[in-house]
């Protein structure tokens, strides 16, 4: 610099040694990263260029790879569906594809981080390094001998030639493997659409999670598409006789393992669990198909209990798989009493597990699982409100990866959330003693909560009308608008009921009116405008655990002595048939393409039309 002195090092004062020593560290450190930048930025490039016709190998919208051989072997295939030998060749390109796919996938986003840290860097140095060049520093403030200038020079060259090695060392990592998550959701991927390419599942359109149009055909969780109980329409039968046999599709050859669970349905595919003991847990899950009732597959885990884990008390009412299954259409998935969760490929290829430990639940755990997007949903409420013992998790459904989690301040409970949409967006509603709270399903952040709920909840939430409906059994029906924020328990309550609250069963609602059934038998209707109530009406048959369905304006509800008694739901009741299974029910039946599911104390059965009926429209 001009103004500086002209002389050697060694002729400099220790205070200017350390600002020119700190000067030269700060531009040698914006050097390495301004060239780590550069070479990441090389390593993008090549990949983005050598990517860029691979990626039409996976369209995003039709959900499927688009492989010029791939279509042609799967052409092939259609023509030889025995093809053993080709349909190797289609899973082994498959693998190959997705793979490269999702290995470039986790190179770009790694990258594009490596990339951003190189560049501040980089910033950062040139910063320091032109603020000291242009500051002299004063004698005195920063006084260094002689020995602690060379001992800093010797330490600042080594550092730099370490954040050499390390950045690196760190491209080179990346552009040579990916990680463990990456592949695994690679190799889950490559399982599950080769499955659809040999298997005859459909294609699923807009990612790797159904749309909406698709949840609506199906029967994908508790109680149908949204957990709502309503099937719109469709052309499903009001008498059949279980012991007869009259208007049954099929019955399963072999009993299942006991369960209190409800079946659901994807196209050409029941899924449902049950679990024994023997003397450890044995929990299953078993396929079904849908239009014949084979068993495509069963598959089993034995729970593992972990040290110092409390001996397992079942609760005979509860049992061990009281939990409804989920399915995204091309994974189904179960959760036990005993914490286990699992997650299996429409071929019966487990693809991940979780052990989240035995919920501490009075009368067993119950609350079944539910999807949003891509993501597994698992209410696993637990002893007291404030035993800090609850938590919401949501799993990667291809990964079984923490995508969130959030501590809930409630006890236990049996209800299940459902999801539900809000010209504000999406929301997952909870309800459990004493609140409910609503979450951003895509994050877990908390929307808003209402202190309302008692204990032993256990009639899950509903959505109609634009309000959402919680039940306090045996005591009060609340109506909730669901667009406020923070605390809304003293603003945000619409209407509430207090007769004929049920202490079980879910209920219903549509068409302008909202349906409860107790377990005595009583149905009461309200409107959902004002929550005035319309009648009461006593249900012939016995007593009914089971969520009631309304398909149409016919309103199905099942005692537990398995009689299904069907009704004209409004403006007025009427009964128009009683229908026998010939098995104790205590589930909730699934409504798919003009058959309706029943699962029974042994057998799971079809009801409706025969096989050349299972492309009835739903």
């Amino acid at each position: 610099m001009a103004n500086e002195p002209n002389h050697n090092q060694k002729d400099w004062p220790p205070d200017e040694q350390g600002r020119r020593f700190w000067q030269r560290t700060a531009t040698a450190a914006a050097v390495t990263a301004g060239l780590f930048s550069l070479i990441v930025s090389a390593v993008l490039i090549v990949n983005f260029l050598r990517q860029s016709p691979s990626r039409q190998l996976l369209a995003e919208d039709a959900g499927a790879l688009d492989n010029p051989q791939l279509i042609e072997w799967r052409s092939q295939l259609h023509q030889d569906p025995h093809n053993e030998s080709l349909k190797q060749r289609i899973r082994g390109l498959d693998m190959q594809l997705r793979q490269d796919y999702f290995w470039r996938q986790g190179l770009n986003q790694r990258g594009g981080t490596l990339l951003l840290i190189g560049a501040a860097v980089f910033l950062i140095g040139l910063r320091l390094a032109e603020s000291l060049r242009q500051r002299r520093v004063e004698p005195g403030e920063s006084p260094l001998d002689a020995a602690g200038q060379r001992r800093f020079l010797s330490v600042g060259r080594w550092a730099v030639a370490a954040v050499g090695l390390v950045l690196a060392g760190s491209i080179l990592g990346l552009a040579l493997r990916s990680d463990e998550s990456t592949l695994e959701a690679a190799f889950a991927a490559l399982t599950l659409e080769a499955g659809a390419a040999v298997g005859g599942q459909a294609t699923l359109a807009g990612g790797d999670y159904p749309d909406w149009d698709q949840l609506q055909q199906n029967w994908p969780r508790f109680r149908g598409p949204g957990g709502l109980g309503v099937r719109a329409e469709g052309d499903y039968p009001l008498n059949w006789n279980g012991e007869s046999g009259a208007g049954i599709a099929w019955k399963s050859a072999e009993s299942i393992k006991p369960g209190n669970s409800s079946p659901i349905v994807w196209e050409d595919r029941v899924f449902i669990n049950g679990a024994d003991l023997c003397p450890d847990p044995n929990l299953a899950v078993y396929c079904f198909d849908a239009a014949s009732g084979e068993l495509l597959w069963q598959q089993s885990m034995r729970h593992s209990p972990a040290p110092g884990e409390d001996p397992l008390e079942i609760y005979e009412d509860t049992g061990l798989a009281a939990n409804t299954m989920v399915t995204d259409g091309r994974r189904a998935f179960a959760i036990f009493a005993t914490g286990d969760l699992v997650g299996y490929d429409f071929q019966g290829n487990r693809l991940w597990s979780k052990a989240l430990g035995v919920p501490d639940s009075v009368y067993g755990y119950a609350t079944s699982l539910i999807m949003y997007r891509n993501l597994l949903l698992v209410q696993l409420d637990q002893g007291e409100p404030d035993d800090d013992k609850s938590v919401l998790y949501a799993f990667e459904a291809q990964t079984g990866n923490v995508a969130w989690q959030k501590q809930r301040p409630v006890a236990g409970a049996w209800t299940t959330p459902i999801i539900i949409r809000t010209p504000a967006g999406e929301q997952c509603l909870t309800c459990s003693d004493p609140l409910v709270i609503s979450y951003d399903p895509a994050d877990g952040r908390e929307l808003w909560r209402a202190d309302l709920m008692g204990s032993d909840v256990a009639p899950s939430p509903i959505a109609a009308n634009g309000l959402v409906f919680v039940v306090q059994p045996y005591d009060s029906l609340y109506a909730i608008r669901p667009d406020g924020a923070g605390d809304v328990t003293k603003t945000h309550v619409a209407w509430k009921a207090e007769d004929g609250i049920p202490d079980i069963a879910s209920p219903v609602a549509a068409n302008g009116y909202i349906y409860l059934l107790d377990t005595g038998g009583y149905l009461t209707c309200y409107a959902l405008a004002d929550g005035k109530q319309q009648w009461q009406q006593e249900v012939p048959g016995g007593e009914f655990q089971s969520s009631p369905t309304l398909v149409g304006d016919r309103l199905y509800m099942l005692s537990r002595e398995g009689v299904m008694v069907i009704a004209q739901a409004a403006p007025s009741f009427s009964i128009l048939a009683r229908s026998p299974l010939g098995e104790i029910s205590v589930c909730s039946p699934a409504f798919c393409r003009g058959r309706i599911y029943i699962r029974g104390r042994q057998h799971l059965f079809c009801i409706g039309k025969s096989a050349e009926g299972e492309h009835a429209e739903p």
